[in-house]
């Protein structure tokens, strides 16, 4: 499956986590599990995010995930406005984060 993000799952002392890392910037989120071709349900782990912090990747916040992505949207010219319109269409995308750990790239 082509993404625009690698994943890797931890296994902390109360629970499993998942790792989602973009492929072309340092930024990571994180989500109780992997969701290929759906919605990601992203959690908070401000302790993991702190040591992910240490060698330089960036933790995209909650709220910048879990955001509509309309305001985004009209920031770009008519061109990446159209393309990622079509996108959130085609994908029934909802959220900011899931146009940047998405399953179409």
């Amino acid at each position: 499956i082509p993404t625009s993000y690698v994943y890797a799952r931890l296994e902390l002392s109360h629970r499993e986590i998942t790792v989602l890392c973009n492929m072309a910037y340092p930024v990571i989120a994180f989500t109780d599990r992997p969701r290929p071709y759906m919605s990601h349900e992203f959690i908070e782990m401000p302790a993991i995010a702190d040591l992910f912090a240490a060698v330089s990747f960036h933790t995209v916040p909650i709220g910048t995930l879990r955001a509509h992505p309309d305001p985004w949207l009209a920031t770009m010219n008519a061109g990446e406005n159209e393309y990622f319109r079509y996108q959130m269409r085609y994908w029934g995308i909802r959220q900011i984060g899931d146009f940047v750990f998405n399953d179409w790239d």
